[in-house]
């Protein structure tokens, strides 16, 4: 009985110490500009990047039989087509500096280590991202983690269904999207669309139109060489600067816009707004805030006419003589009921231009020669 059990654990260990030592080992010769296509079942993919003729696979935790590798001239496509030691798989890829990548897990990291000159496209339904400098287009998307990367040259998509997004500078458009955390992005050098329900959007310079919106933070942008599009519904917003149309929304912070050549359309139901403004072109302006105090700041070169009018509903916080207008710029006409519950002027600078309206309920309102 005791030989039978000895022989026994003695065949299970042989078939544990097989299957925990799976493994594969491949290289191609490749050319400049060539592919890279890996579809995994499961495991993390390491990518290193070095300069060299040569792509080289090396699979732990699969046995040959377990994956379909097949080279077509400079294409080299690797599928997993079994188990093999399921939780211990990983894949160790050497490819050369100026390379293709289209790589896809399921359940795994995705990590590219060096500079890559080519096409990056990455796909993971349940692990974190990262990457350094691509040269060329970027396609990068994780349904359960964190993604992280450098500069990229080309167009841009990213997009993570529960986790951060951080990127540096990002040459061309971009497109990036979250539902569970922030986003930080360096320099945008085309447009620009984020949106995360989850988290703070930071972002750098944009030289083209930027949309950005979150349900749940801030929104910190440079400045947009172009329109900009910003709403939260749940934090402040600020912008250093734009040339085009601004429009800012939030349902419980405060508004901070800088620098805005064009127009603005601001609207908050919980906080207070401070605008600096060179109207351009016929277009108004309109900054309404239902709960708190509005300053806008204007070059007294530049014609523009501002109606303003503060509605207080209650006083509980305030005594009515303390909402009041402050204006730098003469008063064309000024009215303010008898109770002092609806109080309006009109302003003309520079000889009147495009109309700003600026309107606020229980708060007041400062017009200021920038």
């Amino acid at each position: 009985m005791k030989a039978r059990a000895l022989i026994f654990i003695t065949a299970a260990l042989l078939m544990a110490g097989t299957v925990f030592g799976l493994e594969v080992n491949r290289v191609f010769n490749v050319s400049p500009g060539g592919e890279l296509s890996l579809k995994a079942r499961h495991g993390d993919i390491q990518v290193k990047v070095q300069p060299g003729g040569q792509v080289s696979l090396f699979c732990r935790g699969l046995s040959d039989t377990d994956l379909e590798v097949n080279q077509s001239g400079n294409l080299i496509q690797v599928v997993q087509t079994g188990r093999g030691n399921w939780g211990n798989v990983r894949f160790e890829v050497v490819v050369p500096e100026r390379f293709n990548l289209n790589l896809d897990t399921d359940a795994g990291d995705v990590r590219i280590d060096g500079d890559l000159e080519g096409m990056l496209k990455i796909n993971t339904h349940g692990g974190d991202i990262s990457f350094r400098n691509v040269r060329g287009e970027a396609d990068v998307r994780s349904s359960g983690g964190d993604i992280r990367g450098q500069d990229v040259a080309g167009n841009s998509s990213i997009r993570s269904m529960g986790g951060d997004i951080q990127v540096g500078a990002v040459e061309g458009t971009l497109k990036l999207s979250t539902h569970g955390g922030d986003v930080v992005i360096g320099r945008v050098g085309g447009g620009l669309e984020a949106k995360t329900l989850g988290g703070d959007i930071v972002v750098g310079d944009v030289d083209a139109d930027a949309v950005l919106s979150t349900l749940g933070g801030d929104i910190e942008v440079g400045r947009v060489s172009a329109s900009a599009s910003l709403d939260t519904k749940g934090g402040d917003i600020r912008l250093a600067g734009a040339s085009g149309e601004v429009k800012a929304s939030t349902a419980g912070g405060d508004i901070d816009l800088r620098e805005i050549t064009g127009s603005i359309d601001a609207d908050t139901a919980g906080g207070d707004i401070e605008a600096r403004l060179v109207p351009r072109g016929s277009k108004g302006s309109r900054l309404v805030s239902r709960g708190g105090d509005i300053v806008l700041r204007l070059d007294s070169s530049v014609g523009a006419t501002v109606e303003a009018r503060i509605r207080v509903r209650s006083s509980w916080s305030r005594r009515f003589d303390d909402y009041q207008i402050i204006s730098d710029f003469p008063a064309v006409s000024s009215e303010k009921d008898a109770e002092g519950r609806d109080i309006a002027g009109t302003y003309r600078i520079g000889g009147g231009g495009p109309t700003i309206q600026l309107e606020t309920v229980n708060g007041t309102i400062q017009i200021r020669r920038n």
